[in-house]
Formats: C-alpha cells, sequence, structure tokens
C-alpha cells in the first residue's frame, strides 16, 4: 500500500514539497537577522576594519580611531599623531600597525602606536608593512619594488621576491591570511600570491575599494556587488552590495555597512 502510494505521488506534488522547503529555510534565514542598529559617525568614514572576535574599528577623517562592539557600543578611541598607513586589529588586544611617514611599524595595542623603526637593509623606501603571523612583517620597498618578510624576533630576511612589473605602481593594500599573501593593485586588481611570492590569481574590478577575509573565504565590493572567493577551492559567489556603502564587514555574527557618516549593523544571532 505505502509503495503504490510513493509511486502515485506527481511530479507537480515533488515540486510543490520542494518548493515548500526552500521557503521554510528561507524564512528561517531572515528569523535569525536580528534588526539593523544604526550609528551615527562623529566624522567621514574613511577606513574600516574588524577583529577576531567581532568588534569593529572606524576611521575618521580628523584620525580619530574609534573602536564598537558587534552591538554598536562606543569601547573606545584612539588619537594617533597621524593616520596608520596600514591597520590590522587582529584579536583585538594584540594588533599591527604600520605608520609610512614616520616609518614605524610593529604589534602594540589599542591606543598605543609600534616603535620599531623599518631599517634600510630591510627596506631602503617602506611603502606598505602588513604583519606575516605573529613575529613577522611582509615589507614592500618601493625602491625596487622587493617584497620582503622579516622575522622581528631574529631581525632576519625569511622570504624575498620581486614584485613583478606589472604590479610594481598603484600598491594600495598589503595583507597576509591563511598563508597567502594579497596586494590591492590601483582599483581594478587583487593579485593572490602564495607564501614564497608565486603569483596565484588575479582577481578584477572596476572599482576595488577593499578586501577581507571570513573563514576560507577572500571577499571584496565592486561597485554594487560583493564577492566571494573561497582560498582553498577556488570557488566564487556573490551578492547584491549597496553601491553608496564604503565598506562592508562580516563577522559570524554581525554584517557592518559602512557609509561616509554611518554604521549599520545587522546582527545574525
Amino acid at each position: 500500500m505505502l509503495f503504490t502510494m510513493v509511486r502515485t505521488l506527481s511530479l507537480n506534488h515533488l515540486k510543490a514539497e520542494a518548493l515548500s522547503l526552500l521557503l521554510a529555510a528561507a524564512g528561517l534565514s531572515v528569523y535569525a537577522q536580528q534588526p539593523g542598529v544604526e550609528i551615527a559617525l562623529p566624522g567621514e568614514a574613511v577606513n574600516a576594519f574588524v577583529d577576531r572576535p567581532g568588534d569593529l574599528y572606524i576611521q575618521v577623517r580628523n584620525e580619530r580611531l574609534l573602536k564598537y562592539s558587534k552591538d554598536g557600543k562606543l569601547l573606545g578611541e584612539f588619537r594617533p599623531k597621524e593616520a596608520p598607513t596600514v591597520f590590522e586589529p587582529r584579536d583585538g588586544a594584540r594588533m599591527f600597525a604600520y605608520y609610512r611617514k614616520r616609518n614605524l611599524a610593529g604589534f602594540t595595542g589599542f591606543g598605543t602606536e609600534p616603535v620599531t623603526t623599518l631599517h634600510e637593509e630591510f627596506a631602503v623606501e617602506p611603502w606598505l608593512a602588513c604583519s606575516a603571523g605573529d613575529k613577522g612583517i611582509w615589507i614592500l620597498d618601493r625602491a625596487d619594488f622587493s617584497m620582503k618578510r622579516v622575522n622581528l624576533t631574529s631581525l632576519k630576511t625569511e622570504i624575498e621576491f620581486t614584485l613583478p612589473q606589472e604590479f610594481q605602481h598603484d600598491n594600495i593594500q598589503m595583507r597576509e591570511y591563511q598563508g597567502f599573501l594579497f596586494l590591492l593593485v590601483g582599483q581594478n586588481r587583487l593579485v593572490l600570491f602564495n607564501g614564497f611570492g608565486k603569483r596565484l590569481k588575479i582577481l578584477t574590478g572596476q572599482q576595488l575599494r577593499f578586501f577581507n577575509f571570513i573563514g576560507e573565504d577572500l571577499y571584496y565590493a565592486d561597485n554594487d556587488t560583493l564577492h566571494f572567493y573561497n582560498l582553498f577551492d577556488g570557488t566564487q559567489r556573490s551578492e547584491p552590495a549597496d553601491p553608496s556603502a564604503r565598506f562592508i564587514l562580516l563577522t559570524d555574527e554581525a554584517r557592518f555597512v559602512v557609509y561616509p557618516g554611518k554604521v549599520v549593523i545587522t546582527r545574525f544571532k
């Protein structure tokens, strides 16, 4: 009897059942999102970052750095002597910063500046620097466009390579993540290298304003689209994004959409 009933199910019935399951899943996804929280900023947002615990950092035009919780509560404020060229909040306690004008780089806490000077033996004309693990840094030397990974404990160069000529200009942002090195060239090319300097991938766009990471994914916005690229299997996906947003930052618990004068926070759980 049961076997006969199963066989007599029509294709339309199967489609209806599948549709109801999809609608139920979509309803659960929407239900899991909490209403957005809007924060008015005390100045124009020129940069934005998120740390591993999920707190948000906003750099405003007057060179202040503001730290907010995932719920939008102001946790701290820092007025550095100059805007950092590179700022990586990392785990929220031990951060990395690079100040090009004063040639200072290193690990520090929120509210303090690094004191390490990048010596000429590592870079004659340092342009960008980023953290490399917990004890090292990558330095881009614009004098010869060399890239050096330096161990800050031993003060030795561990890896060195020269950027291909096509990537030697308009270097905007540099990061290391999951053993890969990333370089944003202009606003139209995001170059991925392995830890030894071999080029692996070039992602292109029309207006790449920033990039960041969540889990195994690299993500970046280009005009009205947020793109995701899995670093380990190469799969890609995308979703719509507000083109008026300057930054979109993601954590496991929240989505931060940063506009020139405000931040909208949507919690997932």
